[in-house]
């Protein structure tokens, strides 16, 4: 299929509001998913318990172990124990080695911030200079009342990595207690900080006016909402904390969770460097980890030939029960995927090739974009085979329709430029619709991220990001020398993948724009092929192409396999499905009119 439509032949940003979104050192911690140590009981986690010995260890043992610092890999294991919920273990071995997990200063600075005695914390990690240039009065009353809390604190705050920005630190801390004081509706408390202690800590006047918009939620659960904030009883203290430790010297407070990111690191290193890794099963640690070409789907093993002509889409359901594919020949074929294939339903009621296929959230609907001349949706109940929906009012073909989580309305893209990007419902009406396009702009494909917080969409050379819940452009980024066929939104929400002609793939930072990677080799030109990820992970990229061959990489960039696909001078592989469920196949569409399992 041409992008033009004939056929062959023939930056607003988010208001999402973060402690330190902007600093320089890289940590970002969310103002939401904190703890505070009064929601549900946890376990000891990074010494909560202090481990006090006061023993010099019973046998003196080397400083060095297997090339590691005894020292460190003791204090990670007396965390882990911990953490594990092996309080005794830990006693132990901190006697049996002498080791401590952490000093007094900083287990106190710890309950400080899980209790949310906010001054004390401040004093506890950066010293009495936390508060130079305040009131001296404020400032004598304060460490006086610290000096009687913790009689082991000298005035010194904690050491910090050489990365730290404290001014931004002491903004998290300021900011938790900000958003504390208005979930107990003191506002006057709360403008006071945000006024006096908030504002002289950031340039950022866009966080500064989010925050300040939160005075006027009308509900403890709207300010949660605002803010993206479970509350001082969630998550958000421990949270805080975690953030707070990662920039505090590891020599003084070890990172919590310290041992369990170190084997993260060996699994994550692992899975990166194994060519054909495709399941969701965590590696095992007791060997190293390796996986079989012969367990990657890159063999033929069923051929399905039901359309007459090109096949230009094809979609597993989400419980990958079912499989549609849609085509030149203007038909929607339905197949049972558990009864090997058999075909359920063919749906012949467009007056033109079917161009895009959507299945609904609950696998009981299909949406079906047909070209020109027929120019509209259709949705169709699996159950029956009932058309439900017809919608028709767009002058040029829709080109793409996704459902959005309620089940009842969907986003539609369109060549039509007075109906560019709309919400439309299985009622037949429109919704809502999209501004900040170029005026004659039309669109060749969109996607919803899966976090349902941006939309995505494509033009031949303009890339367009959405905040979905405003419908405000966030950004928009001309690409030059070519032509883009697809798009689609990574699992975490963070990239985008972009096919473009000629011969190009690019993985691009949604927030940004930057090219984090391009994948080359497969031949695309003139026609439209669509990209896509796959395996068990998303961690896969595929792609048809013009020369007939199927080409899947690593997202990483690695080339894995180029797949004979539909035979040599067969012509385009157009589509390529991943089954959602099952890993070890996938399904690829081409102009043979023939789908290869």
């Amino acid at each position: 299929m041409r992008l033009d439509g004939t056929q062959k032949g023939s930056q607003s940003p988010s208001h999402s509001l973060h402690n330190g979104s902007n600093t320089s050192n890289g940590h970002s911690p969310t103002i939401g998913k904190v703890t505070n140590g009064h929601g549900p009981l946890r376990l000891p986690s990074n010494g909560t318990h202090r481990i006090i010995n006061g023993l010099s260890p019973a046998k003196s043992y080397p400083p060095i172990w297997h090339d590691h610092n005894r020292e460190e890999v003791s204090r990670l294991l007396i965390q882990a124990l911990n953490e594990l919920g092996y309080t005794n273990s830990a006693k132990s071995l901190s006697r049996e080695s002498g080791y401590e997990l952490e000093t007094p200063n900083v287990s106190s600075f710890r309950n400080a911030v899980l209790e949310g005695r906010w001054d004390d914390a401040e004093l506890l990690l950066f010293g009495e200079n936390a508060y130079a240039g305040e009131p001296s009065e404020e400032w004598r009353l304060k460490t006086a009342g610290l000096r009687t809390r913790a009689a082991s604190w000298t005035g010194k705050g904690l050491a910090l990595v050489n990365e730290a920005n404290s001014s931004e630190m002491l903004f998290w801390i300021r900011q938790q207690k900000y958003l504390e004081l208005l979930e107990k509706r003191d506002l006057t408390n709360a403008l006071v900080v945000l006024r006096q202690q908030l504002t002289p800590h950031s340039r950022n006047t866009q966080r500064l006016h989010a925050l300040g918009g939160l005075l006027m939620c009308a509900s403890v659960d709207d300010l949660k909402t605002q803010a993206d904030w479970d509350g001082a009883r969630g998550d958000s203290r421990h949270h805080l904390l975690s953030q707070l430790s990662r920039l505090i010297s590891p020599k003084v407070m070890i990172p919590e969770n310290r041992l369990s990111d170190l084997l993260h690191q060996v699994k994550n290193s692992w899975i990166v460097d194994c060519l054909y890794h495709n399941t969701n099963e965590s590696p095992s640690l007791y060997s190293n980890h390796t996986c079989d070409r012969n367990d990657f789907p890159y063999q033929v093993v069923k051929d399905i030939a039901e359309h007459a002509d090109e096949i230009w889409y094809i979609e597993f359901s989400h419980n990958g029960k079912f499989m549609a594919t849609g085509g030149k020949d203007k038909m929607v074929i339905i197949y049972d995927v558990q009864d090997n294939f058999k075909v359920l339903h063919r749906f012949d009621e467009h007056g033109a090739g079917v161009c895009y296929l959507s299945w609904s959230p609950d696998d009981t609907k299909l949406i079906t974009c047909a070209r020109q001349p027929d120019n509209s949706l259709r949705v169709y109940e699996l159950k029956d085979g009932h058309i439900s929906t017809h919608i028709h009012h767009f002058d040029a073909p829709p080109t793409v329709a996704i459902w959005l989580p309620d089940g009842e309305n969907f986003l539609v893209g369109s060549l039509d430029y007075h109906h560019a990007i709309e919400i439309c419902n299985i009622y037949e009406d429109v919704m809502d619709q999209f501004a900040g396009t170029d005026s004659k702009a039309r669109i060749y494909d969109l996607a919803l991220s899966p976090d349902g917080k941006k939309v995505v969409a494509m033009s031949k050379n303009r890339l367009y990001v959405f905040d979905f819940a405003s419908k405000k452009k966030l950004s928009e980024w001309q690409m030059d020398d070519v032509e883009m066929t697809s798009v689609h939104i990574s699992r975490d929400s963070k990239h985008m993948l972009v096919s473009m002609n000629p011969n190009k793939i690019q993985l691009i930072n949604i927030e940004n724009g930057d090219v984090v990677r391009t994948y080359e080799g497969h031949k695309q030109e003139g026609f439209l092929i669509r990209s896509n990820f796959g395996g068990a992970a998303g961690t896969f990229v595929m792609s048809g192409s013009e020369d007939s061959q199927i080409y899947i990489w690593r997202t990483s960039g690695q080339l894995v396999e180029v797949l004979p696909g539909h035979g040599a001078d067969s012509g385009c592989v157009n589509a390529l499905a991943w089954h959602p469920t099952i890993p070890s196949y996938f399904a690829s569409a081409g102009d043979d009119g023939r789908v290869k399992m």
